[in-house]
């Protein structure tokens, strides 16, 4: 009879064992505050991230009290892009993020005046007025020279009796005469008179005929 209820005794608890469950950790844990030590990838536009690293330390080691204790952190380490500007051609240059996440694309040049530049030029009778400008992005060492202000055309109003300014010389009876200039030292058509006539120079004898 003892055998008898020593071996259900056996059987029985044979039975618990063989119907225990394995305990899973948990796949999805999410620590909340990421950290990665690996490369980064691009997330488009703005963004870069990378797995984290980080394990649950938390729990006493028994799965039924912290499902999740050693899982990995299924999340990942998000952070924005750190822009870098480089000069490609005349009208656009390369941004790239120095994380080398590999995010790249081409833009259109940010064109400022650059006052500092000794390209800046007034307009004058000839010329139109010249703007330096540079590209705003830190990087980006494209420079450029537009015109602004158109020329402005000469204006004769400066009178200088001057051999460069000269229409004619004097004569006996006449004054020599000179064109009115522009300030850039060219010639008009107009004319005004200087000096003195030279005057007749008259023989101290005469010839007899």
């Amino acid at each position: 009879m003892q055998k008898k209820r020593l071996l259900a005794m056996l059987l029985a608890l044979s039975v618990t064992c063989s119907m225990a469950v394995t305990p899973v950790y948990a796949v999805d844990y999410d620590c909340g505050s990421h950290s990665g030590t690996g490369a980064w990838t691009s997330d488009g536009a703005s963004t870069h991230s990378r797995a984290c690293t980080n394990t649950n330390p938390s729990g006493d080691g028994e799965p039924e009290a912290d499902p999740a204790f050693g899982a990995a952190c299924v999340g990942r380490e998000t952070q924005s892009h750190s822009f870098t500007y480089t000069n490609k051609d005349g009208e656009s240059h390369t941004v790239s993020c120095s994380a080398n996440c590999g995010y790249s694309v081409t833009e259109s040049h940010d064109w400022v005046n650059d006052l500092d530049s000794s390209s800046n030029k007034s307009a004058t009778c000839t010329e139109a007025q010249k703007i330096a400008q540079k590209c705003s992005k830190t990087g980006c060492t494209a420079t450029r020279v537009i015109d602004g202000v158109p020329a402005t055309g000469h204006t004769y109003d400066k009178t200088i009796a001057s051999v460069e300014h000269k229409a004619t010389d004097a004569t006996c009876t006449e004054k020599a005469t000179y064109y009115k200039s522009c300030s850039c030292g060219a010639n008009g058509s107009e004319t005004f008179e200087s000096g003195e006539a030279r005057g007749h120079n008259m023989p101290s004898e005469w010839t007899k005929f």
